[in-house]
């Protein structure tokens, strides 16, 4: 992703597939489903993300669609899928960026 990714403030959908590939998909309206992604298939994790002068600007796992699975070893998994995604394809993440969505 380059600086040119998006208007700041665009909120994004994405989600991480079982196979681990990360989908991003422009948030257009609310009709659109973060299962839009993966076809209703099993994700790692889902949410929103806004990206800003090419890093996360912020990151959470709201998804109206996905819930996290609980791992009572890796509480925090479902959203970390995302973040560590992010980082993999080169899109720094601040820490103070990652919001957990309170269910």
């Amino acid at each position: 992703m380059t600086k040119e990714f998006g208007q700041p403030g665009t909120t994004y959908l994405w989600a991480v597939g079982a196979d681990g590939n990360l989908r991003i998909l422009v948030e257009a309206s609310r009709k659109i489903k973060h299962s839009v992604l993966f076809r209703g298939g099993p994700v790692r994790g889902a949410g929103d993300v806004i990206i800003e002068n090419g890093e996360v600007g912020m990151i959470s796992d709201q998804s109206g669609h996905y819930y996290p699975l609980l791992d009572l070893d890796v509480p925090d998994s479902y959203l970390q899928s995302g973040v560590d995604a992010f980082l993999n394809a080169g899109v720094p993440v601040p820490d103070e960026v990652i919001q957990p969505y309170a269910r």
